[in-house]
């Protein structure tokens, strides 16, 4: 059953639930008269009822989802730049340049010359095949080396 359908389902049972003990409560004031029982323990009663239901609905709807970890999407990036032998300092220069950084600014980013920041990129650009900026960035994001 997907996702959005059992919170639909919950929120229906969560709502029955809600107007049939409301109903129950309705009949117990009938039934007995508010001098029998007193009002501060039947606003306790509802309190605990609906705090128990409510706890027991939100806990049903939150479902821990298990998402892809960082040291698992690492591990991947980690995999892909093995393969196509890319080191991590070239690694840093790629996400740099993806995020726009001039060559200056990825060599004092990085704490390294300009030259080393060109030698770099023309390395990047030999092992992904590409020629300019914009290709490396269209080719690290095909690859999902950055995002």
């Amino acid at each position: 059953m997907p996702t959005k359908a059992k919170k639909r389902y919950s929120i229906w049972i969560y709502g029955s639930l809600m107007g049939g003990l409301l109903l129950i409560l309705q009949l117990i004031e009938y039934k007995y008269s508010i001098r029998d029982i007193p009002s501060s323990l039947l606003i306790l009663l509802l309190a605990l009822i609906f705090t128990t239901i409510g706890i027991w609905v939100g806990l049903s709807l939150r479902k821990p989802k298990r998402k892809a970890s960082d040291s698992d999407e690492a591990k991947k990036i980690q995999t892909r730049l093995s393969l196509l032998n890319i080191s991590t300092r070239e690694y840093e220069v790629i996400q740099l340049i993806g995020k726009g950084y001039s060559n200056q600014q990825i060599a004092d980013q990085l704490h390294i010359s300009l030259s080393t920041v060109k030698t770099h990129t023309s390395k990047v650009f030999s092992k992904l095949d590409v020629n300019r900026r914009t290709q490396l960035v269209q080719k690290a994001r095909e690859l999902k080396i950055i995002d």
